[in-house]
């Protein structure tokens, strides 16, 4: 039985598919400074790992723990890799020191660039069951000897929910998108927020980028925006360049089913976050994937190989 579900997922499934959950630890970046601060005093000296009390979230986290049998890590970004997420590693470390079998569903892994941060990551992941979602992923941890073993995305799960009672109809669809063809493009702002790009990767190189990339594609129809930011607000301005270059329709935020139903009545879908190329599989339509993480180049392995993917 969960009794809690940790929420930090890039989708958000149809209502109804998940009833109930509590958010209990939010991503890196949502963490007050001196939260932070002791996430990573404590990683790197441990002895010190009692001050956690000083801390209300970790409290409330500690006496989750305590209550549980066992902790399943949900696959996300690169929490251990190129954000170089403390809190989340400090997570990792309270749900050790409390006892509990810890098992990573389907998560990816990568160097950060910081080797006290990698260090103290293939220690955790050394004592945890972990099963990676990409190939690389895998080998990473191998090479460092760390065991692993591959798995699929639980999003493919989705595939059920979609063929089985699904209620979107075809209408229902043209009333967001309109009668005329299109082609679905998922926008990220990877200048705004990603650790690799934000600093080397300029919005007027990507929305080129994303131009050559449509003009590879014949007669594609009207370009669509649908968003997928899900926990985060959808800033318009965020998209506005691509929306003016390409005088697109921004669609509103959608549930996951019904994001796939939009692709599915696509003629193809350019995207440039994982569940595009996930929901795309899903929807068995054609994808052109803009890989930014390792974790877009593992799944176009497995089922794409090569094609329709541009790895930056």
């Amino acid at each position: 039985q969960i009794s809690h579900i940790v929420v930090n997922s890039s989708h958000r499934p149809s209502q109804g598919y998940i009833s109930k959950s509590d958010a209990i630890v939010s991503p890196l970046r949502y963490n007050s400074l001196p939260d932070k601060f002791l996430a990573l005093i404590i990683l790197k000296l441990q002895f010190l790992y009692p001050l956690f009390i000083i801390s209300k979230k970790y409290r409330k986290l500690s006496k989750i723990l305590a209550c549980s049998d066992a902790v399943c890590v949900g696959p996300g970004g690169e929490n251990i890799g190129a954000y170089k997420d403390y809190f989340y590693l400090f997570s990792i470390l309270m749900a050790l020191k409390s006892r509990k079998k810890i098992l990573f569903a389907g998560s990816s892994f990568n160097q950060s660039g910081d080797t006290s941060f990698d260090r103290i990551s293939l220690n955790l992941l050394s004592k945890s069951r972990v099963l990676s979602r990409e190939r690389i992923s895998r080998d990473y941890l191998l090479k460092n000897n760390v065991n692993s073993c591959l798995c699929s995305d639980n999003a493919l799960y989705l595939k059920k929910f979609y063929n089985c009672g699904n209620k979107i109809s075809s209408s229902d669809i043209s009333s967001l998108t309109g009668s005329d063809p299109y082609t679905v493009f998922v926008p990220n702002c990877l200048w705004t927020w990603h650790p690799r790009f934000k600093d080397s990767l300029s919005k007027q190189y990507l929305v080129c980028l994303i131009d050559k990339v449509f003009e590879s594609l014949s007669s594609y129809g009207r370009v669509i925006i649908l968003p997928q930011t899900y926990p985060y607000p959808n800033h318009k301005e965020d998209f506005s360049p691509y929306e003016d270059h390409f005088d697109a329709l921004i669609l509103p935020d959608l549930p996951s089913l019904e994001q796939i139903k939009v692709i599915a009545n696509s003629r193809a879908i350019v995207g440039m976050r994982y569940h595009t190329v996930v929901f795309a599989a899903l929807a068995n339509t054609k994808c052109f994937s803009i890989a930014y993480e390792r974790k877009i180049l593992g799944f176009n392995e497995r089922f794409y190989g090569a094609k329709g993917l541009l790895d930056i």
